[in-house]
């Protein structure tokens, strides 16, 4: 099938297909005359490889973030004090010791 008015040709999966399967890119031209450059469907998988790409590196990053919060509550230094804390919620008065 050649290249026409009517039809374009992806530049990645290198068919061509009607306009139809194309998205308008009205930022270049008003109206409808300009298409992109990649068909729908190659460019829904784009999107989602690089929203899939995307989310494994924040995923690991907010891991990263539990786990530096994790140890500073969990530090020695603040584990010494917690049943302080406790004691004083019980009405223990410590000043007494």
């Amino acid at each position: 099938m050649e290249e026409t008015i009517e039809t374009r040709r992806c530049k990645v999966c290198g068919e061509v297909k009607p306009v139809t399967e194309f998205y308008c890119n009205f930022y270049k031209q008003v109206g409808c005359s300009y298409y992109s450059s990649y068909c729908k469907e190659c460019k829904c998988r784009i999107k989602r490889e690089k929203y899939r790409a995307k989310r494994k590196v924040l995923k690991e990053e907010k891991i990263k973030e539990q786990a530096e919060r994790a140890e500073q509550v969990n530090s020695p230094r603040l584990l010494a004090f917690k049943h302080l804390e406790k004691l004083e919620q019980a009405g223990v008065d410590l000043n007494d010791a």
